[in-house]
C-alpha cells in the first residue's frame, strides 16, 4: 500500500506539470524493462501524441471480450 500511496502523491504532482500523462510499468525484457527492478515511470504528456497508442483503440468484439475475460478470471 505505501508504494501506491506514493505513486498516487507523485502523479498528483505529475498533474501540475501537466493534466495528461502516462503511467507506465515495464516488466520484463520483451516489455522494454532494462532497470530490473520494479520502478514505474510517469511520463508528462504536452500535448504530443501518445506514443502507447498511436491511434483509436479498436473496439472488442463480443466473443473476443468474453474470452478475455475467461482467460483472465482462471488461476
Amino acid at each position: 500500500m505505501a508504494l501506491i500511496r506514493t505513486l498516487d502523491e507523485l502523479c498528483r504532482r505529475a498533474e501540475r506539470l501537466a493534466p495528461d500523462y502516462n503511467l507506465a510499468l515495464n516488466a520484463g525484457a520483451r516489455a522494454g524493462q532494462v532497470v530490473f527492478h520494479v520502478h514505474f515511470h510517469i511520463i508528462p504528456r504536452y500535448g504530443e501524441a501518445n506514443p502507447f497508442r498511436a491511434s483509436a483503440r479498436p473496439a472488442l468484439t463480443e466473443s473476443d471480450a468474453k474470452a478475455l475475460v475467461a482467460e483472465l478470471s482462471s488461476p
